[in-house]
């Protein structure tokens, strides 16, 4: 029986045990060669790409900045005295600005032309998932004698978000119905604190160049208490640059924006108006004047603790090793009653509900 359970437990072992099974691959076929280097022609590739669709946008760009310059560039000398050399200048790859000054009724213009990144692959792709557009934003700086208002057209499923962009915008302006009848209201909303504005502003010839290129405007904001430059009373214009062979079309609304500017200083509001718009500046400068006030508190407490702090660290480390060890320990302490105090609170507030439910 001994041999018989012997000889059972070596035939387990040799099922259990199965060597290696041994493959011949002196006939396998060998890898191509590209195989081998397969990332590396994929890095190859994309930066082969990635270089050539970088001096087509510098090129594609290029040409649109030149159109624009061959065809606004006279009309800008026309207006202004002085006008940068060389301009429009590149700011970045994909942003050009012109700065020019010397005209009546106004300090400066920038124009700013922002194209989309058509040098950059990642960015183009980008443009063309969010159908981001070339624009010319044109800034006007006006005197500080221009009347108090603020006045605004934007295409109206933009209202929401450029109401939380422009602070004036939110503050002091409401919608307007009362508009003139070919107005294009469906597509646009005007925004503004006074309907004696609206009608000095919106006349036939200003209406006809909104309706007929509608395509192209993105924003007319005319403000007098404008953030992002030093100058609070500014006219800040949004269009859409359309392609080198159409550049024509933006004439007519360049011509409206530098019409503006003359409107604008000549506007004289009726003294009730004039009183009413005022009032509403007074009071909007008092509720900030009080949120900045607040702001500043918080934020001398926090540079008083900031300070606390410091002079609590410096103490600290100019104490002997024995006076550490007393510091730390007295620091653990409070901290546990600390500690101990949130639970107490914590359990008196479970209590207190119980109790009150049940």
């Amino acid at each position: 029986e001994e041999e018989e359970e012997h000889e059972a437990e070596e035939e387990n072992n040799t099922n259990k045990y199965q060597p290696p099974k041994i493959i011949d691959l002196g006939n396998a076929l060998p890898l191509p060669w590209w195989q081998k280097w397969i990332m590396e022609i994929l890095c190859s590739l994309f930066i082969g790409v990635y270089l050539i669709n970088y001096f087509i946008g510098i090129r594609t760009n290029g040409s649109i900045v030149d159109a624009w310059r061959h065809t606004y560039g006279h009309l800008m000398m026309e207006h202004f005295a002085k006008v940068e050399q060389d301009a429009p200048l590149k700011i970045m790859p994909n942003v050009y600005q012109l700065r020019a000054t010397g005209r009546i009724n106004c300090i400066g213009l920038q124009a700013v032309l922002k194209l989309n990144k058509r040098h950059d692959l990642v960015g183009r792709f980008w443009d063309s998932f969010n159908k981001n557009c070339d624009t010319l934003t044109l800034d006007i700086a006006m005197p500080k004698e221009t009347e108090p208002f603020v006045f605004a057209i934007i295409p109206s499923k933009s209202e929401k978000s450029y109401r939380k962009a422009n602070k004036d915008i939110d503050t002091f302006t409401q919608a307007r119905t009362n508009l003139p009848s070919n107005f294009p209201s469906s597509q646009f909303t005007v925004l503004c604190d006074s309907e004696e504005v609206v009608d000095s502003l919106l006349i036939p010839v200003v209406v006809n160049v909104i309706n007929q290129y509608k395509h192209l405007i993105q924003v007319i904001h005319i403000t007098d208490n404008w953030l992002d430059s030093k100058y609070k009373n500014a006219l800040h214009f949004i269009f859409k640059i359309p392609p080198p062979n159409q550049m024509s079309e933006l004439m007519k609304v360049t011509e409206m924006s530098l019409f503006f500017i003359d409107q604008v200083s000549s506007l004289t509001l009726s003294p009730a108006t004039k009183k009413k718009l005022v009032t509403t500046r007074n009071q909007a400068a008092i509720v900030a004047l009080k949120d900045k006030t607040e702001e500043e508190r918080q934020n001398l407490i926090l540079k008083r603790q900031e300070e606390k702090k410091k002079k609590e660290q410096e103490k600290y480390e100019a104490m002997t090793p024995e006076q550490r060890e007393k510091e730390d320990k007295r620091r653990t302490k409070r901290e546990a009653k600390k500690t101990q105090g949130q639970k107490f609170k914590v359990v008196f507030f479970f209590c207190f509900m119980f109790f009150f439910f049940f």
